[in-house]
């Protein structure tokens, strides 16, 4: 039977539903994946506005970083009733963050359109992402 992404990476629940305010933990060797590929560029804070119970925020700070961690729901770690969609002003200079997936809409305007370099796509034209 085929399997889907979400079945793969275990972002699926047993139920096939979403969970309460798309809260899912990020596997800690997500975190160190990017400390690896992106650690020396990582400033020495970063803001981790989506911290749900820590998951993040405990592998940075484990490799030095200090962190800001907030989030908009209370799970115990950090502050909690904080959106950071509304900050005017960052609480860091960096953030590292696996925002809830029900957020993607947010990350562009409707009429906002992303392309790829001329040339990407083999063609002269850029390619509409």
């Amino acid at each position: 039977m085929p399997r889907t992404i979400a079945d793969i990476l275990g972002c699926a629940s047993p139920t096939n539903t979403r969970e309460s305010d798309d809260f899912y933990a990020t596997p800690c060797e997500c975190t160190e994946a990017l400390i690896a590929a992106e650690g020396d560029r990582l400033p020495p804070q970063i803001w981790e506005p989506c911290c749900g119970t820590g998951d993040i925020s405990i592998v940075l700070q484990r490799y030095g970083r200090d962190v800001v961690s907030t989030d908009l729901t209370d799970r115990g770690y950090g502050q909690g009733g904080l959106d950071f969609l509304l900050q005017r002003t960052p609480l860091a200079r960096a953030i590292v963050t696996n925002s809830p997936f029900s957020w993607k809409d947010l990350a562009a305007p409707p009429d906002a359109q992303s392309e790829a370099p001329a040339g990407a796509n083999g063609e002269d034209k850029p390619t509409k992402l």
